[in-house]
């Protein structure tokens, strides 16, 4: 397993409910990348280690995630808050023939942590946002590979494959 950062770009819009909640749109599209490594321990090399294919996938997700905010009173120039929601997100990347082949569309839930910081000419926002993916992303029906067996093996030897991520955002109002 390797680390995997990329970046987000996006807006943010917050219709205050109540003084201390508010609804939350960030409409946004992220960029990244996943590197699976398959190892196949029925076949070893001459130092005892299994043989190792890997693939690289490049993502680019559009997102509009739809947060409940909930915030303490303010203190000082500082207001922290959680937020909760739910989070469609759409893969807008190429589609190519690899060992695996994931869905275009994904819901996600989502709950987080962050505060404001009011500073002289705008407000702070850092958020981390812990992202958990609710669908089976593996596209276990590969008529593209069905003359390939050897490119197939890797599809069949999956179960699941779902989206999870941690988001660390700083928006500037």
């Amino acid at each position: 397993d390797t680390w995997n950062p990329g970046f987000s770009v996006g807006v943010l819009a917050d219709m205050r409910l109540h003084q201390h909640f508010a609804l939350r749109i960030a409409p946004a599209m992220h960029f990244g990348s996943k590197h699976l490594v398959f190892r196949d321990l029925d076949d070893l090399n001459d130092g005892g280690h299994p043989r190792e294919s890997t693939q690289d996938m490049k993502n680019t997700y559009i997102s509009v995630p739809i947060d409940l905010k909930i915030s303490t009173l303010r203190y000082h120039n500082m207001r922290p808050y959680v937020n909760m929601g739910v989070m469609p997100i759409y893969d807008v990347g190429k589609e190519r023939s690899e060992q695996l082949k994931l869905a275009n569309f994904d819901a996600m839930l989502t709950v987080g942590m962050g505060c404001d910081f009011y500073l002289p000419f705008f407000k702070l926002c850092p958020e981390v946002k812990f992202c958990f993916g609710l669908r089976n992303l593996l596209d276990k029906n590969r008529p593209d590979l069905q003359d390939n067996q050897e490119m197939m093996r890797f599809t069949e030897s999956v179960s699941k494959v779902q989206n999870n991520m941690v988001v660390l955002t700083f928006y500037f109002e």
